[in-house]
């Protein structure tokens, strides 16, 4: 038996096998327990629930532990409770009036919510609350005006269903609400647009209806994540969604939108390269990362590399006429998505298609039988004739540089050499004392250099994926 006494452990990664820590049952006088990713398996014992009053921080995520989680409504000092990505199941646990973190996602709960909006009532700490991939049903209890400190809320993957109700709108600090992967039904609700500093909204994969509210882009200015696909809107596109100058990930695919894209898209700020959002932080809790996913041509992708993944997806929808050459402003984009409508005319050539990580190809535009031009086979007419004048001009100006190539002499050519030689390394010697002497210059080729990096991760991993999948296609039996 130790003789030590613990106030703060941390075993984080440790690999400790499958059996639980017995020694942790002699300390008395814990008030930080970490033993996440430790691969330890089988049942929490019961001891181990009965810790310590001192303790305000418990984090056993990502092990393999089962069964059923006590209540923890006594427990006035736990602070943050971390049991996610586990096999824990049974009903949602009560947890204590100071509790400020609980995060129970990737587990097996059943049941209601009930248990949550029993304990908001006597709660006035609670500012994140992830309860995502798990089995709850039942409907989104209408109690959420007592949760006014939440700032992350997270039900997604789950078995909800009725009315997301009207009380969300009481969550006026939250910045960001994933509900994706439900069965909500009807509109969305007005109340919503009083949350004004909500940088994330996915409620995907529902079956919410009505047309997409204007008010999404009037009050939510803040915006930088907008999911709706695969549910039941209809109506147009409003103009509206263009004021979210911070928005750089929006997804409008499979509903039954119609009419035309507004052409104001051109004013979204981020997409286009002329405004740089706020690093998105979540208040005092950085390290939490925010679980997501959003998907091109179906991969899969974790919200992580946000600004290498600046997206639009429009596809399976009902939208019409011809896409906006203010489209063409949008730079920044890595990901575009408007197959399977119904657009005419030609594609706007000055789409960028260099800079698009190969996500830009024939798949972006398929399902608009209507729709020519590059990168798709069918040309247009005048596209054609543009070719042709592109070509002959490019063999005339090759024509003549090869003419003038060979009236050059040996001396021109010397001299160009060492002209050439001079300005390279002066401009080198410039650059590098520049960056030396200008402090502001050399964070910012640092953060080019960072982010250039980061683009050649991100195109790695998309060919890998590409790779992979392709293998498991010719891997299938016929």
């Amino acid at each position: 038996m130790p003789r030590f006494q613990l106030d703060f452990i941390s075993l984080q990664s440790c690999g400790l096998g499958a059996q639980f820590p017995q020694w942790l049952q002699t300390q008395k006088e814990l008030s930080f327990i970490d033993i996440s990713r430790a691969n330890i398996s089988g049942e929490v014992p019961d001891w181990f629930w009965n810790f310590s009053a001192k303790v305000y921080h418990i984090d056993l995520s990502q092990n393999y532990f089962r069964g059923e989680v006590p209540e923890f409504t006594e427990r006035v000092r736990l602070t943050k409770l971390d049991l996610s990505h586990n096999n824990f199941h049974g009903p949602l646990p009560h947890f204590s009036p100071n509790m400020m973190t609980l995060i129970l996602a990737r587990n097996s709960f059943n049941g209601t919510i009930a248990p949550v909006c029993e304990s908001l009532v006597m709660n006035n700490s609670l500012s994140l609350l992830d309860l995502s991939s798990n089995s709850l049903s039942g409907q989104l209890l209408d109690c959420w005006r007592y949760g006014k400190n939440l700032q992350g809320l997270n039900l997604a993957h789950n078995d909800l269903s009725g009315e997301i109700p009207h009380s969300i709108g009481d969550l006026a600090n939250l910045f960001f609400l994933q509900l994706q992967n439900n069965s909500f039904s009807k509109n969305l609700p007005s109340s919503l647009e009083n949350v004004s500093g909500l940088k994330i909204l996915d409620v995907s994969e529902n079956s919410l209806s009505g047309k997409i509210p204007i008010w999404l882009g009037e009050s939510l200015s803040t915006l930088e994540i907008l999911k709706l696909s695969r549910n039941k809107f209809d109506g147009i596109i409003p103009r509206e969604i263009c004021q979210l100058k911070y928005l750089y990930f929006l997804d409008l695919s499979s509903n039954a939108l119609s009419e035309v894209i507004p052409r104001c898209v051109g004013n979204l700020r981020t997409m286009s390269g002329e405004e740089e959002a706020p690093s998105f932080t979540y208040g005092p809790y950085a390290d939490y990362r925010i679980p997501g996913m959003f998907v091109i041509k179906g991969n899969g992708y974790d919200i992580f590399f946000r600004w290498f993944f600046i997206v639009i997806d429009l596809s399976d929808n009902h939208l019409s006429g011809d896409i906006p050459e203010e489209i063409t402003s949008l730079t920044a984009l890595i990901g575009l998505n408007l197959s399977r409508n119904h657009f005419t005319g030609a594609i706007p050539r000055k789409v960028p298609h260099e800079n698009q990580f190969e996500t830009f190809d024939n798949s972006s535009y398929v399902g608009n039988p209507n729709l020519c031009g590059a990168p798709l086979s069918r040309v247009c007419s005048d596209n054609l004739h543009d070719d042709m004048i592109d070509c002959s001009s490019n063999n005339n100006n090759q024509l003549e540089v090869h003419e003038q190539g060979e009236n050059n002499n040996w001396l021109e050519e010397f001299s160009f050499y060492i002209s050439m030689g001079i300005g390279f390394n002066t401009g080198f010697l410039l650059f590098w004392v520049t960056l030396m002497l200008k402090t502001s210059w050399r964070y910012a080729y640092m953060r080019c250099l960072e982010n250039m990096g980061n683009k050649i991760y991100v195109f790695a991993a998309i060919r890998l994926r590409k790779i992979q999948a392709a293998k498991t296609v010719s891997n299938c039996p016929n």
